[in-house]
């Protein structure tokens, strides 16, 4: 099993938007079904979205399928299917002291090890009972 960070733009409100792996092309390294997957939202707003992002990791889930082409999501033609296992919240720049890659969150997907997947897993759980800031409101450093 590998464990990733994928990176997503905001998703509207309400989330209309599935949480899965999306490509504009298919890269060499595919997520497999049950890879576990955490989603790192950035902090810019992309066109057509009505909030700011929570530049932050949010979410945990598991690959369910292969890819598979998909429309409606332009520029995105692909996608890995994913079920969402929770909603976490992890800065920034927390998550960039245990990812020790540079700007690991501009890319899509970011392979990480077994170590770093359980230290974001720690972090979350640590994170539990602590409230994110609500949807929209800017994250500081």
């Amino acid at each position: 099993m590998q464990h990733w960070v994928v990176t997503h733009n905001p998703h509207p409100i309400p989330d209309t938007h599935g949480w899965n792996v999306y490509f504009r092309k298919l890269p060499s390294r595919i997520p497999a079904i049950d890879d576990l997957v955490f989603f790192y939202e950035t902090q810019t707003t992309f066109p057509g979205r009505d909030r700011p992002g929570e530049k932050a990791i949010v979410r945990l889930a598991r690959v369910s399928g292969t890819p598979c082409p998909i429309s409606g999501i332009e520029p995105w033609v692909y996608q890995v299917p994913c079920i969402t296992l929770r909603e976490c919240f992890l800065p920034l720049a927390k998550a960039s002291e245990i990812i020790k890659r540079p700007y690991f969150y501009r890319n899509n997907l970011t392979p990480i090890s077994e170590m770093e997947y359980n230290e974001i897993e720690e972090e979350c759980e640590a994170m539990r009972g602590h409230a994110a800031p609500p949807k929209g409101q800017k994250i500081s450093n």
